[in-house]
């Protein structure tokens, strides 16, 4: 299996506010864990990448910390782009920062 060039994210790199872990782009929202599906590309007349985003209701405030669990990753419950923008239309309503960092278990 190849290994994915998109960043992993450390738990304790976030800023936190009032307890929550929060957004570094926007600085305003809240971030949560979902399920990770690596993104597809769709090829066409137009090349795309295609990221199923979960439910903002199924996102959780803390990673499993089992390395065999499935792939997870980190949201912004708010839904902003790489700049901290908030997208207008409000069918984006999670939106991707990196994957969730897992303990390496050889470690332990």
């Amino acid at each position: 299996m190849e290994e994915s060039d998109e960043p992993y994210v450390d738990a304790d790199d976030f800023p936190r506010e009032q307890g929550d872990r929060m957004c570094p782009r926007c600085g305003c929202c809240a971030v949560g864990v979902g399920h990770y599906s690596p993104p597809e590309v769709v090829a066409g007349t137009l090349t795309a990448t295609i990221r199923i985003q979960p439910n903002p209701s199924s996102l959780s405030r803390e990673p499993y910390h089992d390395p065999s669990d499935e792939p997870e990753a980190w949201f912004c419950r708010g839904g902003c782009d790489d700049r901290g923008e908030h997208y207008k239309s409000k069918r984006t309503s999670v939106t991707f920062i990196g994957r969730v960092k897992k303990a390496n278990p050889s470690a332990a």
